[in-house]
């Protein structure tokens, strides 16, 4: 996501039971950093373009039940990132323009142009599982993984 064009965001969004968070933040991280050195294989990348088309498709067929609030949430997302409002319809469309030229090489390039830090600037769990000092047990965490590699 790039933010108000100045800073380019990434994230890594994981779902998992309170008592293995840690466990999991491990994982994210072991992923990430096996990603951004060995890239996709080819099974991997199908695996999510079906599933981004299908998220598209399904966007598009339910563009004319939309509710006003989510088309305003909508709307303010794209000022605020200085993008063009436009209809999943055109949106599907654009996508499959675009689909047979992702490849992998490309995919893992634009990763690591996206992640050329190699460390997440912010560390935030949904929940606070941590009890205390959830930012420096979570940034501990990261940082073990890391060195565990």
């Amino acid at each position: 996501m790039d933010l108000l064009r100045f800073v380019r965001i990434g994230s890594v969004t994981l779902q998992c039971k309170p008592e293995q968070w840690s466990a999991a933040l491990a994982t994210a991280e072991q992923e990430l950093r096996r990603a951004l050195t060995y890239g996709f294989t080819p099974a991997e990348l199908e695996e999510q373009k079906k599933n981004l088309l299908s998220y598209l498709e399904q966007q598009a067929k339910s563009a004319s039940t939309r509710e006003s609030p989510e088309l305003a949430n909508d709307l303010v997302e794209h000022l605020s990132s200085f993008s063009v409002f436009t209809h999943p319809d055109y949106d599907l469309a654009e996508f499959g323009k675009i689909l047979g030229g992702v490849t992998a090489q490309s995919a893992q390039q634009a990763l690591r142009e996206l992640w050329s830090a190699r460390r997440p600037a912010r560390l935030r769990l949904g929940a606070d599982h941590t009890r205390s000092n959830p930012r420096a047990k979570s940034c501990r965490c990261w940082q073990t993984a890391a060195r565990n590699r």
